[in-house]
């Protein structure tokens, strides 16, 4: 069992790089290739420094989910469901890794913050380099995605130690 916990630990990092690029694919890269990205950072490594209005911002809380509860039926539903849906969901994965430690309630609040950083920080990016939109329920909606990660981490956890405890008496 030691054994399989070491190979975890040390797989961790590799797990989350690869995890932290894939959602840089889709947050940053939704419509453009990999490798159309690479090739364009290389002919042009200012291109992402130009700084664009902040008219194409959304920069008031729950502005872009209001548009969505208003104009439903009028806007095209796989786009709110993308939206809204995928924002939540693609951050989930962050809240669960207090599971991986053995104080997860004190591992929660940093992991809760660490989420609200990179959800930030991809906000930032779209804002910077000109892909997406940045908007301000995007961060919303991933960090609410990350609460949904802790708290189900938090029943598993509780779970899995009331299972123990059952299996030793």
């Amino acid at each position: 069992m030691k054994v399989n916990l070491r190979i975890g630990k040390r797989l961790l990092p590799l797990i989350l790089f690869v995890y932290i690029v894939l959602l840089f694919k889709l947050i940053i890269l939704k419509f453009m290739p990999f490798s159309m990205f690479i090739e364009e950072m290389l002919d042009s490594p200012i291109w992402h420094l130009l700084p664009r209005p902040f008219e194409q911002c959304n920069f008031i809380p729950l502005n872009t989910i209001k548009l969505y509860i208003n104009g439903y039926g009028l806007i095209n539903q796989n786009i709110i469901i993308d939206n809204i849906l995928g924002n939540i969901l693609l951050f989930v994965p962050i809240g669960l890794l207090p599971m991986l430690s053995k104080s997860s309630k004190g591992r929660a609040f940093s992991v809760f913050i660490g989420g609200l950083i990179l959800s930030l920080l991809f906000e930032v990016l779209q804002y910077i380099s000109g892909m997406g939109v940045c908007d301000i329920d995007d961060i919303i909606l991933n960090t609410f995605g990350v609460l949904i990660g802790i708290i189900i981490g938090l029943i598993v956890i509780r779970s899995m130690k009331k299972t123990e405890e059952e299996m030793e008496d």
